[in-house]
């Protein structure tokens, strides 16, 4: 969940943010019948003359994925079987800049993206301080809250071509050019976790604590799992790291507040130590159990 801090005032918009490639916009229209020589090449999705250089700059986007850019971050925590309310302020301000390359100037390169990709695209922003958000945390749970700007990672391909005598000279091309593009808009970024509940991993049959054995299907109870989610056992008397247990395993169940799988032959009398890493990259904290016989 992206919240969105109001320049004028404490108020805060919320609304989703997710990762996402974007439809790329079609070939812009300006300058579009403007014949710049006699061996016209295509015009891409944008063209400009480029101040810098006086040159033909034309730029095709090849992909766009939004993202979030963070430049403070606060984890709030809360170890009781109740929700509660957290609460987290920006203490931290961090400058996200466009950057161009050495033969296309940011103001050329600026245009083009804020006509293809967002309106709101800027060459830099400055985040603020002092910019507060209250959110829910559930029983415990933990809620991770980044505060930063809505930003684009960006990949273009540009031609390049000096205007002489009526002609086109071509001077380069980049098929390959990824950049991050930060926007206007700032605000808090907010992330359940992955959590295991206190003792939350337990026999899967009738769900007993401490019962638990090789070979047998496992639950583990939490919160912020995400269908995807792997599972990690780590023999934590041997010390030997099992692989990832997966979707397609025996047994295996996945939703947001509960994983059954089935645990590997952990030997007798070993302690184990079971986390959870989500499709989303996230890991949970680990729960120590013993292998019984």
């Amino acid at each position: 969940m992206f919240t969105r801090a109001c320049r004028a005032g404490a108020a805060l918009l919320g609304t989703a943010l997710a990762a996402s490639v974007l439809a790329v916009s079609a070939p812009t229209t300006a300058l579009a019948d403007t014949t710049y020589c006699d061996n016209q090449p295509a015009l891409g999705n944008y063209h400009i003359i480029d101040p810098s250089t006086g040159w033909l700059d034309i730029f095709w986007i090849n992909s766009v994925v939004q993202t979030f850019d963070t430049a403070d971050s606060r984890v709030v925590t809360n170890n009781l079987p109740y929700s509660i309310s957290g609460t987290a302020a920006s203490q931290v301000s961090s400058t996200f800049t466009l950057a161009a390359t050495a033969s296309v100037s940011v103001t050329a390169l600026d245009k083009a993206l804020t006509a293809t990709v967002s309106s709101s695209i800027t060459t830099s922003t400055t985040t603020q301080i002092g910019i507060s958000t209250t959110f829910n945390v559930p029983a415990y749970g933990a809620v991770r809250a980044d505060y930063g700007t809505l930003a684009y990672n960006i990949n273009y391909h540009y031609d390049l071509f000096e205007l002489s005598q009526g002609h086109c000279w071509w001077k380069g091309s980049n098929y390959s050019v990824s950049v991050n593009a930060p926007t206007l808009s700032q605000g808090w970024n907010l992330t359940l976790l992955p959590t295991i509940n206190p003792a939350g991993v337990v026999n899967g049959s009738d769900y007993s604590a401490g019962d638990i054995h090789s070979n047998t299907t496992v639950a583990i109870f939490g919160q912020g799992f995400v269908p995807g989610d792997q599972v990690l056992v780590y023999d934590a008397t041997a010390g030997y790291q099992y692989p990832p247990i997966t979707a397609g395993s025996l047994w295996w169940y996945d939703s947001s507040g509960q994983i059954n799988f089935t645990l590997p032959n952990v030997p007798t009398s070993h302690q184990a130590l079971v986390s959870v890493v989500t499709a989303t990259g996230l890991q949970s904290n680990s729960d120590l159990i013993t292998i019984n016989p």
